[in-house]
């Protein structure tokens, strides 16, 4: 921040058209549009996090975990939204069809249920079926009950006609809103749920896929509920909101730097409302132990940025993560694999940046002589496993024809 040159300037005009939009809030001028995007968000939560099935713990396991501390940071509760619905049976009704259902018996194959059989030697009982097919035809059962007894299968609550007249007025933003949350799960539960995908996915959870999608939906509604303090949204994205500001509200900042090889960056403050959020309520500061080194490729060409992709070291050397790095994929040469392991492995080797580079370049030189002599020094078996190419099958392979 010290080295921001006009930080003062730009501090000054920001809060004195925030004051002025406050003081005047009807105003007669062009609104701006805006598309508020948060980047990767989906990703991103699963990442920061670190979501997966192993991380849904019960007091019983934590209580057999050797790192469990009375202090202990480690346990982080996300909330995530069950949805139920009301149906018109009373209790005492669906007891009755309990019982019933008790007195049957029934054709089951292991996997479905056949028919309902009234006396069968390869019969079972409701109590010795499994706990989900039970659910199954008691909820079945039930409501083919309220279908015949009270013609519907949910029950709906009459409110206060004010306030039924007040929620349609917010019909178009909550249709916008409703339909953001269908994109969301749609899109991620037809991403875990793929055919032949579902078992290697890390999210195989439906408390992870809750997770994901409640924790996407709040961070809409509170970009939403901060744009309708300055301006008015317009449609509601699964990771953004398109908007209308004021035309005087604060917009596009230039910083200049005393910094010869950055000397001018530009920063949004709509944006920077959407970090602000993103920083304050959703930040996981679970930070793990200090790591030994990071390392990160440059661009190959000056002024274009990369994807994220590095490779981070334990404090004993290990990998603790890696990212988009070939030798993770499948697919990929065993060549350039084996030539990138050693690279990592070379970067902790001396103690300068001088020797870091040395000990990189001698790898290198290896490899690179290897290509120039078309591997003449090795022989033709240990050539074949350097340009092999290792693939994983996602189906059974009676599928690919």
């Amino acid at each position: 921040m010290d080295l921001i040159e006009n930080l003062s300037e730009i501090k000054e005009d920001i809060l004195q058209r925030l004051q002025h939009l406050k003081n005047v809030p009807k105003r007669l001028e062009n609104p701006n549009i805006y598309h508020l995007d948060i980047g990767a968000m989906y990703p991103n939560i699963i990442l920061t996090n670190r979501l997966q099935p192993s991380a849904i713990v019960d007091s019983t396991r934590c209580a057999q975990c050797d790192l469990n501390r009375p202090n202990a940071r480690c346990q982080r509760k996300m909330d995530w939204i069950w949805r139920g619905t009301y149906i018109p049976a009373t209790r005492n009704e669906l007891q009755h069809i309990q019982l019933q259902l008790e007195n049957e018996r029934f054709s089951f194959n292991g996997q479905s249920i056949q028919k309902k059989i009234i006396s069968n030697n390869n019969t079972v009982s409701f109590h010795e079926l499994p706990q989900e097919t039970q659910l199954s035809i008691e909820r079945k059962r039930l409501a083919d009950y309220c279908r015949k007894a009270y013609k519907k299968t949910n029950a709906a609550k009459k409110d206060d006609l004010n306030e039924a007249k007040r929620c349609n007025n917010l019909i178009v933003i909550y249709d916008s809103l409703q339909l953001a949350h269908k994109c969301i799960l749609n899109s991620f539960y037809g991403y875990v749920m793929r055919k032949g995908y579902f078992k290697m996915c890390s999210l195989a959870s439906n408390g992870m896929g809750g997770i994901v999608c409640t924790t996407g939906s709040t961070i809409i509604k509170r970009t939403r509920e901060l744009i309708e303090q300055i301006g008015r949204p317009l449609e509601l994205d699964t990771d953004g909101i398109w908007c209308v500001l004021p035309a005087t509200s604060p917009e596009n900042y230039e910083l200049i730097i005393r910094d010869p090889s950055r000397p001018k960056v530009v920063i949004s403050y709509p944006c920077s409302l959407l970090n602000l959020i993103i920083k304050d309520h959703y930040t996981n500061d679970q930070y793990h132990e200090p790591y030994l080194a990071m390392i990160l490729p440059a661009s190959k060409e000056e002024g274009k940025r990369i994807k994220k992709r590095y490779c981070v070291f334990n404090m004993d050397g290990t990998i603790a993560e890696l990212k988009d790095f070939e030798v993770k994929c499948n697919g990929e040469l065993q060549l350039i694999k084996i030539f990138q392991a050693s690279v990592f492995e070379a970067f902790l080797k001396g103690t300068t940046l001088e020797e870091y580079y040395n000990h990189v370049a001698t790898i290198a030189d290896y490899w690179l002589d290897m290509l120039y002599s078309h591997a003449k020094d090795i022989s033709d078996k240990e050539l074949f496993e350097l340009i092999l190419e290792r693939r994983t099958m996602s189906r059974m392979s009676s599928n690919y024809g």
